[in-house]
């Protein structure tokens, strides 16, 4: 008994979604490949070429960094409820995301990059939450008035500034 599928506008999407997934993790595989190539090219550069080479180095890794802050981004919103800026967060999610693409080696990827420099963010932002943190319990009312005030100073700030 032969059972035709009829392909429907979810199944379109699905498929869709699966193949931009794969087609951005063959880029980025690509991407960190000829980083990984021009940093054991750097590295092994006699002292006439050695400049170049880790310049090149420096500007791949520099724009894969630029390609991906979206992701550390994204994952530092997440440690917000922390009581710890923002900015701060997403500075030390970008110390993670940079760590990672230096430490990323071809042979032993088993998985996507995306999945490696969010266990490389974690890390950066537990260790600076441990330095960071206060060692106080704050109660959860406390932290929510705090997060309405920086709510309304934002606002506030908005407003007046489309004010002026």
């Amino acid at each position: 008994m032969s059972r035709s599928c009829a392909v429907t506008p979810r199944l379109l999407r699905h498929r869709l979604r699966r193949d931009t997934n794969r087609t951005r993790r063959d880029t980025d595989y690509a991407k960190l490949l000829l980083i990984e190539q021009s940093r054991l090219v750097a590295s092994q550069a006699d002292d006439a070429n050695r400049p170049l080479d880790e310049r090149t180095y420096r500007r791949l890794r520099d724009a894969f960094v630029q390609e991906k802050m979206p992701l550390a981004h994204a994952y530092a919103a997440r440690w917000r409820q922390r009581g710890i800026e923002m900015e701060d967060l997403v500075q030390v999610a970008m110390l993670g995301l940079i760590k990672a693409v230096e430490r990323w080696r071809s042979d032993a990827a088993d998985g996507g990059f995306s999945g490696y420099a969010l266990l490389w963010m974690r890390e950066e932002l537990q260790q600076f939450l441990r330095r960071e943190a206060t060692v106080v319990h704050v109660q959860y009312s406390l932290h929510r008035r705090a997060e309405l005030i920086t709510r309304v100073e934002r606002r506030l700030r908005r407003q007046a500034a489309e004010a002026e």
